[in-house]
């Protein structure tokens, strides 16, 4: 899908949400205990982060991030296919762990169990998104994402008289 101006909010929402669940999540955001140690089957063998969407090996004990088993092509390094199911004991540990939100940096205190994590970082209104249009380069709390896609200087309009497509800071100019 690629964006359009009549595109809604929550399509390019799409755009970024399908990448970023799908991809490992950094380990220093799990929280454990002084006297804790993750279990490296939680984590992916190719990024190394923790598993999201895990998939592990018909063959072997590896397993990996949808992100990685994509980039890979569903071929595992030993050769065969990486497309199974991760066990009852590995989801079961993976419900367990709590992890800090990505926006913790902006400021969100949440610390979520692994299966509240991909709704809460959707919807967190402390989260920074870059904004879509391609020569615009700011960032954007995600409460104020709607209203500066809708009065971005980037932002794409076709023109009345001639029909060619050109950004909204050109439309005068044109």
């Amino acid at each position: 899908m690629r964006y359009n101006s009549h595109m809604t909010i929550h399509e390019s929402r799409e755009i970024f949400g399908a990448y970023l669940f799908r991809q490992g999540v950094e380990l220093d955001r799990v929280v454990l205990s002084e006297d804790e140690r993750l279990d490296p089957s939680l984590t992916c063998a190719n990024c190394k982060r923790l598993l999201v969407r895990g998939q592990k090996c018909r063959a072997c004990p590896l397993s990996f991030c949808q992100a990685c088993g994509d980039q890979l092509k569903g071929n595992c390094p030993c050769g065969d296919r990486i497309r199974a199911e991760l066990s009852f004991g590995t989801r079961l540990a993976l419900s367990k762990l709590k992890i800090t939100c990505s926006s913790k940096r902006y400021g969100c205190g949440a610390i979520l169990f692994y299966e509240n994590l991909e709704e809460h970082e959707e919807n967190c209104h402390l989260d920074q998104l870059a904004c879509i249009f391609p020569d615009c380069s700011a960032r954007i709390e995600r409460r104020l994402y709607p209203a500066h896609i809708q009065q971005c200087e980037c932002r794409l309009l076709t023109c009345a008289h001639c029909g060619a497509a050109l950004q909204f800071k050109d439309l005068k100019a044109h």
